[in-house]
């Protein structure tokens, strides 16, 4: 076969590469709290991939914006069925056969939004180790749409535990319900100077007859800017909106009753934008193996500075600027005395 030939078939095997390569994603946007799945699929459909007279492997990889390349996730060799898993997941499910494999994540986060990578690689007659590529994008938002309908839901609920609350506590059943507590460190901020702090947390999940339960996840909602963070059993390190422009987040999971689990946000200069009703809320496995929804509602007001405000701080800078001149001029008093003496 000549040079001209060999090119020939070489643009035909590009042109329709990759069309028996399939990887598919469920669903292609995920939400936090709101996706409980991202399945990712990669496969080989009729057991042939044009160009390739032998498959040799198959693998799963995802993109690393830090590295700004491809790590791979799962490989999967087709002579032996053997699957190298080379990147470890928290609560994740991996299926895999003849010509393909399958990641489950269970409760995927933001950080699992990027593109995913099918690699078939193989040998035709006339080269070796061929490559083929097929490509996924996952995509992530904040479904405003859903999270209004998520607060609306909340408050229902909300309304319901408060009258179970009620009954629970004149039939000198579980009060645990109240042991959710979200607390600001000001329910009025002035913009831009005053910082806020909000602390979603849990205490003493022990009940009247001794029983314990367990925290799953806690998160915090605003009712315009939707998603602010959370933590979760299958995420212990809190995931935060990028969005929002937090100073500091903290957040402990315990197993332990005795121990509080909290969630806790810090903004340095609140915007006004993040005036309005913010929600607490805690997925809960209770003693009977029951999941139950707990939740609270925070309403913080983020005041417009006005001309006194700056007035003021400027008057406690100088009075600061003051207080320090004095203490350094009495500094150096008894520095010159020390040295004289």
């Amino acid at each position: 076969m000549t040079l001209f030939q060999n090119l020939v078939l070489f643009v035909f095997i590009c042109a329709h590469a990759g069309a028996e390569l399939v990887i598919d994603a469920q669903p292609e946007v995920i939400s936090l709290e709101l996706t409980p799945q991202l399945v990712v699929n990669c496969s080989i459909t009729d057991s042939h991939v044009p160009g390739l007279d032998t498959i040799n492997s198959l693998s799963l990889s995802r993109y690393n914006e830090t590295k700004k390349e491809f790590d791979v996730l799962l490989s999967l060799d087709t002579h032996t069925l053997s699957l190298q898993q080379l990147v470890q997941f928290r609560h994740a499910q991996i299926s895999f056969g003849n010509l393909y494999v399958t990641l489950t994540l269970r409760n995927p986060t933001q950080s699992d939004a990027k593109v995913y990578r099918c690699n078939v690689s193989g040998d035709s007659s006339l080269w070796k180790n061929i490559t083929r590529v097929s490509k996924k994008e996952i995509k992530y938002e904040t479904n405003l749409t859903v999270l209004l309908e998520e607060i609306r839901r909340l408050k229902e609920e909300k309304d319901r535990d408060q009258l179970s609350c009620k009954k629970e506590e004149l039939n000198g059943l579980n009060k645990i319900h109240s042991k959710l507590l979200f607390v600001g460190n000001s329910k009025v901020v002035k913009e831009l100077f005053d910082p806020l702090t909000l602390t979603c947390s849990i205490q003493d999940l022990m009940n009247d007859r001794n029983e314990t339960s367990t925290v799953q996840s806690i998160y915090i909602l605003h009712e315009a800017n939707g998603f602010i963070a959370t933590i979760s059993k299958d995420q212990p390190v809190v995931t935060t909106n990028q969005d929002v422009n937090l100073l500091a987040v903290k957040g402990k999971l315990h197993d332990d009753s005795s121990k509080n689990s909290n969630l806790q946000v810090t903004w340095t200069n609140p915007k006004f934008s993040e005036s309005g009703k913010y929600f607490c809320g805690a997925h809960i496995n209770n003693a009977q193996g029951r999941n139950e929804h707990w939740n609270e509602m925070l309403t913080i007001t983020v005041e417009r500075l006005q001309f006194d405000d700056i007035v003021k701080v400027m008057y406690d800078i100088q009075r600061q600027v003051d207080e320090d001149k004095k203490r350094l001029q009495t500094f150096h008093e008894n520095l010159t005395n020390n040295f004289i003496i």
